[in-house]
């Protein structure tokens, strides 16, 4: 158990300096295929979702300002301060509430909230497997009676399934799973790295035709031509034994 504390809090840490080091993480409003991958969950809850939402692991408030353009009771959570900091600052016009803690121990009381957005969690938040069984179950806690939650994971094809598997393992029923087939842009985007001095580079990663253009392409190929995958689950009303 000192372990698994240790890495979790190790990996905290290594959020919290990512955020205080870089001006933004993973270039989400630079890169079209990021831009587009939170229009499609904004999309999702506007559609699932009712009531309190919270969107967990929200970064620096990328994907939360769109969520509070659809006028839910929101709040957002992320286990760096600084990236917390961030998202207050661009969201300060909003009436979001924002928590700096972990995903293993939400300051939030049971049952509280109606929708969890898990975007690119579990999974991508380097998590240990007792780790996400922690996280999971705290998902669960919060959740009010038949609430919902929408994960989605970065990864590899072939994990797909014991993604699934360990969500439906901690009581949850799934409704749909998606996929962004997202695949070829991720590696169009690997050459793009090699030349990301060119200002035509990044114009092309800023491009949503481009993103588009190859998503269509990974729709021909099938679900292992995503890189992300989308579950849409259910909170069962009662704990399995």
């Amino acid at each position: 158990m000192i372990a698994e504390q240790s890495n979790a809090k190790l990996q905290a840490a290594f959020f919290e300096n990512l955020h205080r080091e870089t001006t933004e993480p993973f270039s989400y409003s630079e890169r079209a295929v990021e831009r587009l991958r939170h229009e499609w969950i904004a999309r999702q809850v506007a559609a699932a979702a009712s009531g309190r939402v919270l969107d967990l692991g929200c970064s620096r408030g990328q994907l939360t300002a769109m969520l509070a353009q659809l006028r839910f009771d929101l709040t957002a959570v992320d286990v760096a301060p600084s990236a917390i900091g961030a998202a207050r600052t661009r969201l300060r016009d909003q009436s979001v509430r924002f928590a700096a803690a972990s995903a293993l121990a939400l300051p939030i009381a049971s049952g509280r909230m109606d929708f969890v957005v898990a975007a690119d969690g579990i999974y991508s938040w380097n998590l240990e497997r007792d780790d996400r069984s922690r996280c999971l179950d705290e998902i669960h806690r919060i959740l009010a009676t038949s609430g919902r939650v929408l994960f989605t994971e970065h990864t590899r094809a072939f994990r797909f399934p014991e993604f699934v598997a360990e969500i439906e393992q901690h009581d949850f029923a799934i409704e749909r799973v998606d996929y962004l087939y997202d695949r070829p842009w991720y590696q169009v985007e690997s050459w793009f790295k090699m030349l990301q001095g060119n200002s035509w580079v990044r114009t092309a990663r800023r491009s949503n035709a481009i993103a588009r253009f190859l998503q269509r392409v990974g729709r021909v190929i099938g679900p292992r031509a995503s890189r992300h995958i989308c579950v849409l689950a259910r909170r069962l009303t009662s704990r399995q034994s």
